[in-house]
């Protein structure tokens, strides 16, 4: 884990799976300002000293408005083939929103068949490099 300028993180991901509620952005800046943050935010470094957040949107957004500089990150290494990096980024971030208690039954359903794509696409990308 490191900490991290918020200003190097940008939100990468094309088609993000899920906005952010105000709600609970405001919630998650009364608690970090009160306990800390407990839990890191997950990035990949894209370029030297710029980030892809990849799980923790609403903590990213809660600690800018505290007015927060850096935030501590976990930082994804890369497995060496850029397909399957950004597979493995759309499986976390699929599963952070998985584990979220707010969604509903349509959105859990959506999320579950997105999951089931990107682990299928993981193995056959897998053994495509295997064969290489």
């Amino acid at each position: 884990m490191k900490h991290i300028a918020i200003e190097a993180i940008h939100h990468g991901l094309t088609g993000r799976k899920r906005g952010i509620t105000e709600t609970t952005v405001d919630q998650l800046a009364e608690s970090i300002a009160l306990d800390g943050l407990l839990n890191p935010i997950t990035v990949r470094e894209t370029e030297p000293g710029t980030y892809r957040l990849l799980a923790g949107r609403h903590r990213l957004e809660a600690c800018r408005r505290l007015g927060w500089s850096d935030i501590p990150a976990i930082i994804k290494s890369s497995v060496g083939d850029t397909e399957l990096d950004g597979l493995h980024d759309e499986l976390t971030e699929v599963d952070e929103n998985l584990i979220r208690k707010d969604l509903d039954g349509t959105q859990e359903s959506v999320h579950a068949r997105e999951r089931k794509r990107i682990v299928s696409a993981i193995a056959a990308r897998r053994k495509v490099i295997e064969a290489e």
